[in-house]
């Protein structure tokens, strides 16, 4: 069993690696990887304005949002992929098998999905 699945397992929050040295970033995954929902950036709040908290956080400042909405900044890192399921960038942790959801778009404006995608309608 791996460190941090028997730390969030434990409820405790698994240790950030000594590699992350930004502290902005230590904070925004800290505040991220809380047990707790409700305790965690932008749990206690609903829809846009719990996206528009993380967006606020101090590791986002600079983020011009509306060139990430329209697709318009190069990310820092382009994995190589094979096709769109390939999870071979991720460390393999069990022999379950990834769940891939089907593809969502936004049902608004924002660019954000502001309803709960319904996975397994039809079912």
């Amino acid at each position: 069993m791996s460190a941090v699945y028997a730390a969030v397992r434990a409820h405790r929050p698994p240790s950030i690696p000594p590699t992350i040295k930004d502290p902005d970033l230590k904070d925004l995954i800290t505040k991220l990887i809380v047990h707790d929902p409700k305790k965690r950036l932008g749990g206690s709040e609903s829809g846009l304005q719990a996206v528009e908290t993380v967006m606020g956080h101090a590791f986002f400042r600079g983020t011009d949002w509306e060139r990430v909405k329209r697709k318009q900044l190069t990310p820092p890192h382009q994995p190589n992929y094979s096709f769109e399921g390939d999870t071979s960038n991720f460390i393999k942790f069990s022999g379950i098998p990834p769940f891939i959801p089907a593809s969502h778009s936004s049902d608004d404006d924002t660019g954000y999905l502001t309803t709960s995608p319904v996975f397994f309608d039809g079912f």
